[in-house]
């Protein structure tokens, strides 16, 4: 029973989440979405856990029995293994600042690069040093499968490990659409490292040009909390580090709708490039 209570409950959230969004298409929905949000406990009763939160654990706390995994879910798990196999738009400017950079590459560490999907691709594209290694931060069941993966692909030059820490001295930290599931700025976890990596490729990610929140991701079979940061902020704390923005571009195969609140909505995800001075 609860679990079918709250399967009916995504699916009115949905609902709800599709009629907002075609009203906002249409551009004549402001004043009825301020209306709506005006009203004291209807937000919450349209659209659950699709708001904006302070942070990530009041986001998680509105998901509840709502997240069907998250990330460990074995459909997500499932897709970035099949995403191993060939590279999506927004990469194609990450090869354009990495292919006169990545002989001088020898280690990287792909914070949140669930099974290593970007490994086997990025060797393809890239004329990498025979000794590059490749380690990988994710969650454990996720690294697990990222294991059984490159056994059977004989990907000796992948690893993982559950310890940012391992990104010190590395020459390239990578993290694509991972960074804003982090409570911790990227920028302040870099900083913490004794020794900074060289190139910092940050892609598909939401960003926000207001102060940064928190909301849910809906991915169908499964829902993850997460932070949408300010991308000046980010920008000026990576700069206070040392780095300068190399270039920015539009990931424009993902975005981030927020119902009843468009204002607020990241839009088109974003890459970045930076390199430390």
């Amino acid at each position: 029973m609860p679990h079918t209570a709250a399967l009916l409950r995504s699916r009115q959230i949905r609902f709800v989440e599709r009629w907002i969004n075609a009203l906002n298409r249409t551009g004549r929905s402001s004043r009825l979405t301020a209306a709506l949000r005006s009203v004291p406990g209807l937000p919450h009763l349209m659209i659950g856990y699709r708001r904006c939160f302070a942070n990530l654990a009041d986001a998680q706390t509105a998901l509840g029995a709502h997240a069907g995994g998250g990330h460990s879910n074995a459909g997500n798990i499932t897709v970035h293994a099949e995403l191993s196999d060939r590279p999506r738009e927004s990469d194609y400017a990450a090869f354009y600042h990495l292919q006169s950079r990545s002989a001088s590459v020898h280690s990287v560490f792909d914070f949140g690069g669930s099974v290593g999907n970007l490994y086997y691709y990025y060797r393809r594209y890239l004329d990498w040093p025979s000794d590059l290694t490749w380690q990988v931060m994710d969650l454990p069941e996720v690294m697990e499968a990222g294991r059984k993966l490159a056994a059977a692909r004989e990907a000796n030059g992948l690893t993982f490990t559950p310890q940012f820490r391992e990104a010190d001295g590395c020459d390239l930290l990578i993290a694509s659409g991972s960074l804003h599931y982090c409570e911790e700025p990227l920028w302040t976890m870099v900083g913490g490292l004794d020794s900074r990596p060289r190139y910092v490729l940050i892609t598909r990610t939401p960003f926000t040009k207001g102060p940064a929140f928190a909301t849910v991701q809906d991915a169908g079979s499964y829902r993850v909390a997460c932070m949408i940061y300010n991308k000046t902020e980010l920008i000026n704390g990576f700069a206070a580090l040392g780095y300068r923005l190399v270039d920015e571009w539009e990931a424009a195969e993902l975005s981030l709708v927020l119902p009843l609140f468009p204002e607020r909505s990241p839009g088109p995800y974003t890459g970045l490039f930076f390199e430390r001075l």
